[in-house]
């Protein structure tokens, strides 16, 4: 598909996005929540025209521990999960 930025934000229907973090001074949890819904109807020749619906929803959620390794140092290790789903409505 070819499409401009401007023909995406045309057929955009609603678009959302959450981010929430938590953290202590060693420990912390990382949440991500995109939404996103397109839709187009286009005419065709007579009666007939051609429709469909992209939905696209993410989340990630994900827990750290930090080290610190001086003043202005940090080391962090991440292990988190991702929900990922694409549909297509024709």
């Amino acid at each position: 598909i070819d499409a401009s930025f401007g023909d995406v934000l045309k057929n955009l229907k609603i678009a959302a996005m959450l981010n929430a973090e938590a953290t202590n001074d060693r420990w912390g949890i990382i949440s991500d929540f995109q939404y996103m819904k397109l839709g187009l109807k286009q005419d065709l020749r007579g009666d007939r025209f051609v429709a469909f619906t992209s939905k696209m929803t993410i989340f990630e959620a994900e827990a750290f521990h930090r080290w610190h390794l001086g003043e202005r140092a940090t080391f962090d290790a991440f292990a988190g999960i991702r929900y990922w789903n694409n549909r297509l409505y024709a």
